[in-house]
């Protein structure tokens, strides 16, 4: 895990990676030996439901990542998972693992 400055203007309504940092870290993990690769990326939603907002599917630039949202709802803190492909988010089941 990489974690990622918020540049966004409004960061408690809206994140944003520095496009530079970004690009920066893919370079990085492509010279590695083997070459990594990004899987996915996570932000929270500290006062709603773990689902992706409609600027997040606008902005879901790679339909390859697995999206990952931690909110806040009644019952507390949730995790869930997407893809988003062709502005529309798809739930992923999340497993624990090790």
């Amino acid at each position: 895990m990489v974690p990622a400055r918020n540049i966004a203007p409004k960061p408690n309504t809206r994140f944003r990676i520095d496009d530079a940092a970004h690009l920066a870290l893919r370079r990085s993990l492509r010279a590695a030996v083997p070459p990594i690769g990004i899987v996915g990326i996570y932000h929270s939603h500290p006062a709603s439901a773990p689902v992706p907002s409609p600027t997040d599917v606008a902005e879901a630039w790679y339909p390859d990542w697995l999206y990952v949202i931690a909110g806040r709802t009644g019952r507390g803190w949730q995790l869930r998972g997407f893809r988003v492909a062709d502005g529309r988010a798809t739930p992923v089941r999340l497993v624990a693992g090790v």
